[in-house]
């Protein structure tokens, strides 16, 4: 009884508080009864309107689910709060470039990397994967952020061979705040590229992690593939790897 006391607190914390980027979870609940009501007054033999009205509630029911999963993941933090770490993520959130799912990404990379690092898996310098090892004690909540971690950094550190800049970027930005002009001026790509590239970065990683519908899964991971052209087209394990992905996703 006192658990399930404890989750219904925790849930009323974060509920309804504004989002990263996403608006207000009450302009959601608020559209949802007006088209309830609208559908209410409307003829019931008028199947064109009931079909709109049902299209309208089944996305604003898919935004309000999207909302409350980024007010979890966030732990009900604030715009204003994530506001006040300084350097290139605050960028980011001030220019309008991210949104929750970024955001998600920034803090499971973030939670990983004190995992890994702590467990001594990861190079102190290059903060790349050094080799696998045991979970140890960690919680459900890092096993999965640990689990995300690995397998988008094998995806990018096996393309950063050949040219594919992509995981330093994020890590370098998200993990060692370094300012976006500095990474540019070290990996040899133009001014304003640097945060192009995070974001369609920690968008892969969304999107790797299962957190978008399928479709936008799709488009962010091949969005993030364009950003080195010169790098080696996907090889077979490459496709392989996502249409395994894809039959989990669906299973």
């Amino acid at each position: 009884m006192a658990r399930k006391s404890k989750k219904k607190n925790a849930e009323a914390e974060w509920n309804g508080q504004i989002t990263v980027l996403t608006g207000e979870l009450s302009d959601v609940e608020r559209e949802i009864d007006r088209i309830q009501a609208m559908t209410n007054q409307a003829d019931p033999d008028d199947d064109a309107v009931i079909e709109i009205a049902a299209k309208r509630i089944a996305g604003a029911t898919a935004s309000r689910k999207r909302i409350k999963a980024i007010n979890k993941a966030m732990a009900g933090k604030t715009l204003l709060e994530l506001r006040k770490a300084s350097g290139p993520m605050e960028a980011l959130i001030m220019n309008h470039d991210i949104a929750g799912e970024e955001m998600m990404a920034i803090m499971d990379i973030e939670m990983a990397m004190m995992a890994l690092s702590g467990a001594g898996m990861i190079k102190p310098v290059s903060l790349e994967l050094k080799s696998s090892g045991k979970k140890g004690d960690w919680s459900k909540v890092t096993a999965d952020a640990v689990e995300n971690y690995v397998a988008w950094a094998n995806f990018w550190s096996a393309r950063k061979t050949y040219g594919d800049h992509t995981s330093e970027i994020v890590v370098r930005s998200v993990v060692h705040n370094h300012a976006f002009r500095v990474i540019e001026r070290d990996v040899g790509i133009g001014t304003g590229r640097g945060a192009v590239i995070c974001v369609r970065g920690l968008r892969d990683y969304a999107a790797r992690s299962g957190w978008v519908a399928r479709g936008i899964a799709t488009k962010w991971m091949d969005d993030a593939l364009t950003s080195f052209k010169h790098a080696r087209p996907l090889t077979e394990l490459d496709l392989a790897v996502r249409r395994a992905k894809r039959l989990r996703d669906a299973a």
